[in-house]
């Protein structure tokens, strides 16, 4: 199975799910960072089951032999502290961070 494809105006194609991260964010993707579906069903485009993480995270979700530890778990909290520690870095996840390293150093 793969990803749903849309065609944009200028020919050429893009992930479904990329768009509709990209518009719930209100801005494009980092080069670092990746768009997982939470339930691993390719075709589950539902924000609710998107999630916004790193690369790095992202691997080691599909690391082989090694199952997802969030399969089936629905994380739509942003801006706190499990959000930010499950890989999210979305504005409001990164706003959180930089508030808690901001109280740590007082």
């Amino acid at each position: 199975m793969y990803y749903k494809k849309i065609k944009l105006e200028d020919g050429t194609t893009r992930d479904r799910h990329v768009l509709i991260m990209e518009q719930y964010l209100g801005r494009s993707l980092e080069p670092d960072e990746i768009v997982h579906h939470i339930d691993e069903t390719k075709q589950n485009d539902d924000i609710e089951n998107l999630e916004l993480c790193l690369r790095s995270v992202h691997s080691r979700y599909h690391m082989k032999g090694r199952p997802n530890p969030n399969k089936g778990k629905i994380f739509t909290t942003h801006g706190t502290s499990a959000m930010y520690q499950h890989g999210c870095r979305c504005d409001e996840c990164r706003l959180y961070k930089s508030i808690e390293n901001a109280k740590r150093k007082r």
